[in-house]
């Protein structure tokens, strides 16, 4: 399977959105706006995995302009699992963060979710129980 990571642009939202509510990662917070919010705060670390002219993954990523980087969300389309391609987007992110002179990286994995523990464990992310991610949705 020939892959090319690029970019993503709001006109990738629908793939996206396919990718994530079949991962059970979306949600209504995930709109066209949110997308393009996102995609022009974060420095061009919003990116998509496309094979054959088909979105099958995408990761987000953000940084704080100093010295921590942050990784939201990977998803992966389940016929495209097991091929590398969540792998390509984290070392992608990683990459671009370097050039960005951020030092330090951590991501929010969901309890239950081996294959990303062993993903990220794999990429040398240190996955042990001594950290919690905490998160509370702030309504406007």
């Amino acid at each position: 399977m020939n892959v090319v990571i690029q970019q993503t642009v709001p006109g990738d939202f629908g793939a996206i959105e396919r990718i994530l509510a079949e991962a059970e990662l979306s949600g209504p917070w995930f709109t066209p706006a949110a997308l393009a919010k996102g995609i022009d705060h974060n420095d061009g670390l919003y990116f998509v995995a496309e094979s054959d002219g088909e979105v099958v993954g995408t990761i987000f990523a953000s940084h704080d302009g100093w010295y921590h980087g942050y990784i939201y969300k990977l998803a992966v389309l389940a016929k495209c699992r097991r091929m590398g391609i969540g792998r390509q987007l984290v070392e992608r992110v990683m990459e671009e963060l370097s050039k960005l002179g951020v030092d330090w990286c951590c991501c929010g994995i969901e309890v239950g979710n081996q294959s990303s523990l062993a993903l990220f464990e794999s990429l040398g992310f240190d996955v042990g129980n001594d950290h919690h991610f905490a998160h509370k949705i702030i309504s406007h």
